[in-house]
Protein backbone atom coordinates (compact mmCIF):
# COMPACT_ATOMS: atom_id res chain seq x y z
CA UNK A 1 0.00 0.00 0.00
CA UNK A 2 1.07 3.84 -0.56
CA UNK A 3 0.50 6.76 0.75
CA UNK A 4 -0.76 9.71 -1.00
CA UNK A 5 -1.31 13.40 0.25
CA UNK A 6 -4.72 15.12 -0.92
CA UNK A 7 -6.74 18.28 -1.36
CA UNK A 8 -9.78 18.04 -2.02
CA UNK A 9 -13.64 19.42 -1.75
CA UNK A 10 -16.98 18.42 -0.19
CA UNK A 11 -20.06 18.54 -1.42
CA UNK A 12 -20.75 22.17 0.93
CA UNK A 13 -17.50 22.94 -1.33
CA UNK A 14 -15.27 23.24 1.45
CA UNK A 15 -11.36 22.21 0.77
CA UNK A 16 -10.28 19.10 2.94
CA UNK A 17 -7.07 17.83 3.17
CA UNK A 18 -4.97 14.31 4.30
CA UNK A 19 -3.71 11.68 3.52
CA UNK A 20 -5.29 7.97 2.27
CA UNK A 21 -3.86 4.36 1.75
CA UNK A 22 -4.38 2.30 -1.52
CA UNK A 23 -2.36 0.13 -4.30
CA UNK A 24 -2.52 3.36 -6.89
CA UNK A 25 -3.28 6.95 -7.22
CA UNK A 26 -6.54 5.68 -9.14
CA UNK A 27 -7.41 3.73 -6.47
CA UNK A 28 -6.82 6.50 -3.87
CA UNK A 29 -9.20 8.87 -6.11
CA UNK A 30 -11.90 6.08 -6.24
CA UNK A 31 -11.93 5.83 -2.00
CA UNK A 32 -12.09 10.08 -1.78
CA UNK A 33 -14.80 9.93 -4.42
CA UNK A 34 -16.86 6.99 -2.54
CA UNK A 35 -16.85 9.56 0.13
CA UNK A 36 -18.45 12.61 -1.92
CA UNK A 37 -14.71 14.29 -2.17
CA UNK A 38 -13.69 15.90 -5.36
CA UNK A 39 -10.14 15.44 -5.45
CA UNK A 40 -8.49 18.74 -6.75
CA UNK A 41 -4.50 17.31 -6.27
CA UNK A 42 -3.37 13.87 -5.32
CA UNK A 43 0.47 13.60 -5.03
CA UNK A 44 2.57 10.33 -3.42
CA UNK A 45 3.59 11.01 -0.34
CA UNK A 46 5.81 9.83 3.04
CA UNK A 47 5.45 11.11 6.46
CA UNK A 48 8.74 12.23 8.02
CA UNK A 49 9.80 9.22 9.68
CA UNK A 50 13.32 10.81 10.32
CA UNK A 51 12.14 13.77 12.78
CA UNK A 52 11.85 13.09 16.63
CA UNK A 53 11.03 14.76 19.90
CA UNK A 54 13.22 14.99 22.78
CA UNK A 55 11.59 13.17 26.07
CA UNK A 56 11.06 16.97 27.70
CA UNK A 57 9.20 18.03 24.47
CA UNK A 58 7.23 14.43 24.67
CA UNK A 59 5.81 14.78 28.27
CA UNK A 60 4.95 18.52 27.98
CA UNK A 61 2.65 17.53 25.03
CA UNK A 62 0.89 14.63 26.17
CA UNK A 63 0.53 16.30 29.34
CA UNK A 64 -1.43 19.30 27.24
CA UNK A 65 -2.96 16.78 25.07
CA UNK A 66 -4.78 14.84 27.96
CA UNK A 67 -5.87 18.19 29.79
CA UNK A 68 -7.18 18.97 26.16
CA UNK A 69 -9.17 16.33 25.79
CA UNK A 70 -10.28 16.37 29.42
CA UNK A 71 -12.14 19.88 28.65
CA UNK A 72 -13.84 18.26 26.10
CA UNK A 73 -12.17 18.80 22.75
CA UNK A 74 -12.04 16.26 19.98
CA UNK A 75 -9.24 14.67 18.48
CA UNK A 76 -9.09 16.56 15.50
CA UNK A 77 -9.70 20.22 17.69
CA UNK A 78 -6.59 19.26 20.24
CA UNK A 79 -4.55 18.61 17.64
CA UNK A 80 -5.77 22.03 16.08
CA UNK A 81 -4.78 23.64 19.59
CA UNK A 82 -1.81 21.97 19.79
CA UNK A 83 -0.21 23.15 16.58
CA UNK A 84 -1.32 26.58 17.63
CA UNK A 85 0.31 27.06 20.48
CA UNK A 86 3.61 24.83 19.48
CA UNK A 87 6.84 27.29 18.91
CA UNK A 88 8.61 24.13 17.14
CA UNK A 89 8.39 24.24 13.42
CA UNK A 90 9.06 20.19 13.69
CA UNK A 91 6.82 20.18 16.23
CA UNK A 92 4.45 21.72 14.05
CA UNK A 93 5.16 19.60 11.02
CA UNK A 94 4.27 16.27 13.25
CA UNK A 95 1.14 17.52 14.70
CA UNK A 96 0.11 18.66 11.29
CA UNK A 97 0.82 15.25 9.56
CA UNK A 98 -1.31 13.34 12.57
CA UNK A 99 -3.88 16.25 11.86
CA UNK A 100 -4.31 15.05 8.47
CA UNK A 101 -4.41 11.25 8.71
CA UNK A 102 -7.05 11.74 11.37
CA UNK A 103 -8.75 14.10 8.86
CA UNK A 104 -8.26 11.12 6.03
CA UNK A 105 -10.35 8.55 8.39
CA UNK A 106 -7.22 7.00 10.47
CA UNK A 107 -7.25 6.16 13.91
CA UNK A 108 -4.80 8.38 16.28
CA UNK A 109 -2.72 5.44 17.08
CA UNK A 110 -2.08 4.81 13.29
CA UNK A 111 -1.44 8.34 12.83
CA UNK A 112 1.27 8.35 15.57
CA UNK A 113 2.77 5.07 14.41
CA UNK A 114 3.63 6.84 11.44
CA UNK A 115 5.96 8.62 13.50
CA UNK A 116 8.02 6.51 15.30
CA UNK A 117 10.79 8.85 16.14
CA UNK A 118 8.31 11.25 17.93
CA UNK A 119 5.82 8.60 19.39
CA UNK A 120 7.34 5.68 20.74
CA UNK A 121 5.19 2.27 20.49
CA UNK A 122 4.07 2.18 24.23
CA UNK A 123 2.17 5.81 23.64
CA UNK A 124 0.89 4.22 20.61
CA UNK A 125 -0.24 1.30 22.01
CA UNK A 126 -2.11 3.43 24.97
CA UNK A 127 -3.23 5.28 22.62
CA UNK A 128 -5.11 2.29 20.68
CA UNK A 129 -6.36 1.13 24.02
CA UNK A 130 -7.59 4.46 24.94
CA UNK A 131 -9.11 4.89 21.65
CA UNK A 132 -11.16 1.39 21.78
CA UNK A 133 -12.42 1.76 25.29
CA UNK A 134 -13.33 5.52 25.31
CA UNK A 135 -10.80 6.50 28.11
CA UNK A 136 -8.30 8.39 26.04
CA UNK A 137 -7.93 11.21 27.96
CA UNK A 138 -7.46 9.42 31.23
CA UNK A 139 -4.71 6.69 29.63
CA UNK A 140 -2.99 9.85 28.00
CA UNK A 141 -3.19 11.28 31.43
CA UNK A 142 -1.01 7.99 33.05
CA UNK A 143 1.39 7.96 30.03
CA UNK A 144 2.11 11.74 31.02
CA UNK A 145 2.68 10.61 34.28
CA UNK A 146 4.89 7.72 33.11
CA UNK A 147 7.22 9.83 30.61
CA UNK A 148 7.34 12.40 33.39
CA UNK A 149 8.79 9.86 36.13
CA UNK A 150 11.37 8.40 33.44
CA UNK A 151 12.08 12.15 32.84
CA UNK A 152 13.11 13.06 36.39
CA UNK A 153 14.47 9.53 36.70
CA UNK A 154 17.39 10.58 33.61
CA UNK A 155 17.56 13.84 35.22
CA UNK A 156 18.82 12.31 38.65
CA UNK A 157 20.88 10.11 36.53
CA UNK A 158 22.34 12.46 34.65
CA UNK A 159 23.35 15.62 37.56
CA UNK A 160 24.50 13.26 40.10
CA UNK A 161 27.33 12.21 37.35
CA UNK A 162 28.10 15.48 35.70
CA UNK A 163 30.04 16.79 38.64
CA UNK A 164 32.57 13.84 38.51
CA UNK A 165 32.49 14.13 35.13
CA UNK A 166 33.41 17.69 35.24
CA UNK A 167 36.20 17.76 38.04
CA UNK A 168 37.76 15.12 36.22
CA UNK A 169 38.08 17.02 32.67
CA UNK A 170 38.98 20.73 34.87
CA UNK A 171 41.82 18.30 36.53
CA UNK A 172 43.02 16.53 33.50
CA UNK A 173 43.28 19.69 31.66
CA UNK A 174 45.42 21.63 34.93
CA UNK A 175 47.78 18.52 34.40
CA UNK A 176 48.15 18.62 31.14
CA UNK A 177 48.78 22.10 31.27
CA UNK A 178 51.41 21.73 33.60
CA UNK A 179 53.05 18.63 31.54
CA UNK A 180 52.99 20.48 28.22
CA UNK A 181 53.89 24.16 29.31
CA UNK A 182 55.11 24.99 33.24
CA UNK A 183 57.27 21.23 33.42
CA UNK A 184 59.19 22.32 30.43
CA UNK A 185 60.23 26.18 31.60
CA UNK A 186 61.17 24.44 35.08
CA UNK A 187 62.86 22.01 33.30
CA UNK A 188 65.38 24.97 31.54
CA UNK A 189 66.55 25.73 34.92
CA UNK A 190 68.35 22.61 35.13
CA UNK A 191 70.01 22.77 31.84
CA UNK A 192 73.02 24.03 32.83
CA UNK A 193 73.68 22.01 35.71
CA UNK A 194 75.23 18.84 35.60
CA UNK A 195 73.69 17.57 38.42
CA UNK A 196 71.78 14.26 38.33
CA UNK A 197 68.34 15.25 38.56
CA UNK A 198 66.14 12.53 40.75
CA UNK A 199 64.35 9.60 38.83
CA UNK A 200 60.41 10.91 39.74
CA UNK A 201 62.30 14.28 37.86
CA UNK A 202 63.41 12.46 34.79
CA UNK A 203 60.47 10.89 34.34
CA UNK A 204 58.11 13.98 34.56
CA UNK A 205 60.85 15.33 32.10
CA UNK A 206 60.08 12.11 30.05
CA UNK A 207 56.26 12.11 29.83
CA UNK A 208 56.31 15.98 29.02
CA UNK A 209 58.75 15.17 26.26
CA UNK A 210 56.48 12.74 25.10
CA UNK A 211 53.34 14.77 25.49
CA UNK A 212 54.89 17.72 23.87
CA UNK A 213 55.88 15.70 20.42
CA UNK A 214 53.50 13.04 20.12
CA UNK A 215 50.59 14.97 22.11
CA UNK A 216 49.06 16.88 18.82
CA UNK A 217 49.76 13.86 16.91
CA UNK A 218 47.72 11.62 19.08
CA UNK A 219 45.31 14.07 19.16
CA UNK A 220 44.49 13.91 15.57
CA UNK A 221 44.75 9.93 15.46
CA UNK A 222 41.97 9.63 18.27
CA UNK A 223 39.84 12.42 16.61
CA UNK A 224 40.66 10.69 13.10
CA UNK A 225 39.56 7.38 15.11
CA UNK A 226 36.48 8.67 17.00
CA UNK A 227 34.80 9.68 13.88
CA UNK A 228 35.19 6.23 12.10
CA UNK A 229 33.89 4.77 15.77
CA UNK A 230 31.22 7.51 16.04
CA UNK A 231 29.72 6.65 12.66
CA UNK A 232 30.24 2.90 13.28
CA UNK A 233 27.85 3.20 16.44
CA UNK A 234 25.39 4.78 14.61
CA UNK A 235 24.55 1.25 13.12
CA UNK A 236 22.24 -0.64 15.56
CA UNK A 237 24.04 -4.06 15.43
CA UNK A 238 27.54 -2.68 16.28
CA UNK A 239 25.53 -0.52 19.32
CA UNK A 240 24.05 -4.00 20.33
CA UNK A 241 27.46 -5.49 20.23
CA UNK A 242 28.85 -3.38 22.91
CA UNK A 243 25.41 -3.83 25.29
CA UNK A 244 27.25 -7.14 27.12
CA UNK A 245 30.13 -5.66 27.93
CA UNK A 246 28.11 -2.52 28.93
CA UNK A 247 26.37 -4.71 31.34
CA UNK A 248 29.49 -6.23 32.80
CA UNK A 249 31.02 -3.46 34.08
CA UNK A 250 32.01 -2.69 37.29
CA UNK A 251 29.55 -0.77 39.30
CA UNK A 252 27.86 0.95 35.95
CA UNK A 253 27.21 -2.45 34.57
CA UNK A 254 24.41 -3.00 37.41
CA UNK A 255 22.52 0.95 37.48
CA UNK A 256 22.07 0.19 33.48
CA UNK A 257 20.65 -2.80 34.02
CA UNK A 258 18.22 -1.48 36.69
CA UNK A 259 17.18 1.76 34.88
CA UNK A 260 16.63 -0.56 32.24
CA UNK A 261 14.92 -2.99 34.01
CA UNK A 262 12.77 -0.67 35.62
CA UNK A 263 12.07 1.58 31.99
CA UNK A 264 10.40 -2.03 31.12
CA UNK A 265 8.74 -2.77 33.86
CA UNK A 266 6.74 -0.04 33.94
CA UNK A 267 5.92 0.66 30.69
CA UNK A 268 4.35 -3.08 30.87
CA UNK A 269 2.58 -1.77 34.30
CA UNK A 270 1.33 1.37 32.46
CA UNK A 271 -0.08 -0.58 29.25
CA UNK A 272 -1.77 -3.61 31.03
CA UNK A 273 -3.33 -1.83 33.55
CA UNK A 274 -4.63 0.25 30.57
CA UNK A 275 -5.88 -3.03 29.53
CA UNK A 276 -3.59 -3.75 26.32
CA UNK A 277 -3.13 -7.21 26.11
CA UNK A 278 -0.44 -8.70 27.53
CA UNK A 279 1.40 -10.07 24.31
CA UNK A 280 0.87 -6.75 22.63
CA UNK A 281 2.30 -4.83 25.85
CA UNK A 282 5.08 -7.30 25.95
CA UNK A 283 5.89 -6.33 22.35
CA UNK A 284 5.84 -2.51 23.23
CA UNK A 285 7.71 -2.96 26.33
CA UNK A 286 9.99 -4.76 24.68
CA UNK A 287 11.14 -1.68 21.97
CA UNK A 288 11.44 0.25 24.94
CA UNK A 289 14.60 -1.41 26.38
CA UNK A 290 17.70 -0.02 24.93
CA UNK A 291 20.12 -3.09 26.08
CA UNK A 292 19.88 -5.32 24.04
CA UNK A 293 20.38 -8.49 26.16
CA UNK A 294 17.05 -7.28 28.05
CA UNK A 295 14.93 -6.45 24.91
CA UNK A 296 16.04 -10.67 23.64
CA UNK A 297 14.89 -11.34 27.17
CA UNK A 298 11.20 -9.50 27.10
CA UNK A 299 10.76 -11.34 23.66
CA UNK A 300 11.60 -14.65 25.06
CA UNK A 301 9.05 -13.98 27.75
CA UNK A 302 6.65 -13.05 24.75
CA UNK A 303 7.29 -16.40 23.43
CA UNK A 304 6.81 -18.25 26.70
CA UNK A 305 3.43 -16.39 27.28
CA UNK A 306 2.44 -17.10 24.20
CA UNK A 307 2.83 -20.87 24.59
CA UNK A 308 0.66 -20.71 28.02
CA UNK A 309 3.54 -19.98 30.89
CA UNK A 310 2.56 -17.33 33.19
CA UNK A 311 4.49 -14.15 32.93
CA UNK A 312 6.01 -14.41 36.11
CA UNK A 313 7.57 -17.64 35.20
CA UNK A 314 8.71 -16.32 31.71
CA UNK A 315 10.39 -13.88 33.61
CA UNK A 316 12.06 -15.69 36.73
CA UNK A 317 13.87 -17.41 33.98
CA UNK A 318 15.78 -14.69 32.49
CA UNK A 319 18.43 -13.89 34.30
CA UNK A 320 18.87 -10.11 33.20
CA UNK A 321 15.85 -9.17 34.67
CA UNK A 322 15.82 -8.13 39.03
CA UNK A 323 14.57 -10.82 40.22
CA UNK A 324 11.74 -8.19 42.16
CA UNK A 325 9.65 -8.01 38.80
CA UNK A 326 9.21 -11.47 38.45
CA UNK A 327 8.06 -11.67 42.45
CA UNK A 328 5.63 -8.74 42.10
CA UNK A 329 4.52 -9.63 38.70
CA UNK A 330 3.37 -13.42 40.35
CA UNK A 331 1.89 -11.35 43.44
CA UNK A 332 -0.31 -9.51 40.31
CA UNK A 333 -1.13 -12.91 38.73
CA UNK A 334 -2.35 -13.90 41.87
CA UNK A 335 -4.66 -10.95 42.99
CA UNK A 336 -5.56 -9.81 39.36
CA UNK A 337 -3.82 -6.64 39.46
CA UNK A 338 -1.00 -7.83 37.10
CA UNK A 339 -0.38 -3.62 35.89
CA UNK A 340 -0.22 -2.44 39.25
CA UNK A 341 2.38 -4.64 40.22
CA UNK A 342 4.48 -4.37 36.96
CA UNK A 343 3.97 -0.41 38.13
CA UNK A 344 5.41 -1.08 41.39
CA UNK A 345 8.12 -2.95 40.17
CA UNK A 346 9.18 -0.11 37.68
CA UNK A 347 9.05 2.39 40.77
CA UNK A 348 11.09 0.35 43.51
CA UNK A 349 13.19 -0.27 40.60
CA UNK A 350 13.80 3.53 39.75
CA UNK A 351 14.06 4.70 43.21
CA UNK A 352 16.90 2.22 43.43
CA UNK A 353 18.81 3.38 40.73
CA UNK A 354 18.19 7.46 41.95
CA UNK A 355 19.92 5.94 45.45
CA UNK A 356 22.79 3.99 43.56
CA UNK A 357 23.37 6.35 41.08
CA UNK A 358 23.61 9.36 44.22
CA UNK A 359 25.50 6.91 45.93
CA UNK A 360 28.47 6.21 43.21
CA UNK A 361 28.22 9.85 42.32
CA UNK A 362 29.37 10.22 46.32
CA UNK A 363 31.92 8.01 45.88
CA UNK A 364 33.06 9.02 42.31
CA UNK A 365 33.62 12.85 43.73
CA UNK A 366 36.31 12.10 46.63
CA UNK A 367 38.15 9.06 44.42
CA UNK A 368 38.24 11.81 41.61
CA UNK A 369 39.53 14.53 43.70
CA UNK A 370 42.03 12.32 45.53
CA UNK A 371 43.63 11.09 42.09
CA UNK A 372 44.14 14.01 40.66
CA UNK A 373 45.46 15.69 43.05
CA UNK A 374 47.85 12.39 44.13
CA UNK A 375 48.66 13.09 40.27
CA UNK A 376 49.37 17.15 40.45
CA UNK A 377 51.26 16.69 43.71
CA UNK A 378 53.59 14.17 42.14
CA UNK A 379 54.71 16.63 39.23
CA UNK A 380 54.65 19.43 42.10
CA UNK A 381 57.38 17.00 43.90
CA UNK A 382 59.25 15.86 40.68
CA UNK A 383 59.81 19.24 40.48
CA UNK A 384 61.05 20.20 44.00
CA UNK A 385 63.75 17.55 44.28
CA UNK A 386 66.08 18.91 42.06
CA UNK A 387 65.88 21.87 43.94
CA UNK A 388 65.91 20.46 47.37
CA UNK A 389 69.11 18.19 46.40
CA UNK A 390 70.84 21.59 45.30
CA UNK A 391 70.01 23.30 48.13
CA UNK A 392 71.64 20.96 50.24
CA UNK A 393 74.67 21.08 48.29
CA UNK A 394 75.26 24.50 49.00
CA UNK A 395 74.76 23.91 52.53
Amino acid sequence: MALFRYQATDVEGKVRQGRVEAEQERDARAQLRSQGLWVLEITPDQPARGHGLDSTRLAFLVRQWSALLTAGLTVEQSLDALIGQSEDERERQILTEVRGSVRGGESLARALERHPRAFDGSLCGLVAAGENAGKLPLLLERMADHLEARLALQQKLGLALLYPMIVALVACGVIAALLTYVVPQVVEVFAGSRQQLPMPTRILIAVSHFLRELGPWLAALALGGGMPAAWLLRERRMRERLHPLLMRLPLFGRLLRQADAGRVASTLGVLAEAGVPLLSALDTAARTARLAPLRQAVQRAAAAVREGAPLSRALAIEPVFPPLVARLAAVGENSGRLGVMLGQAGRQLDNETAHRSAWLAGILEPITILVMGGVVLSIVLAVLLPIIEMNQIVK
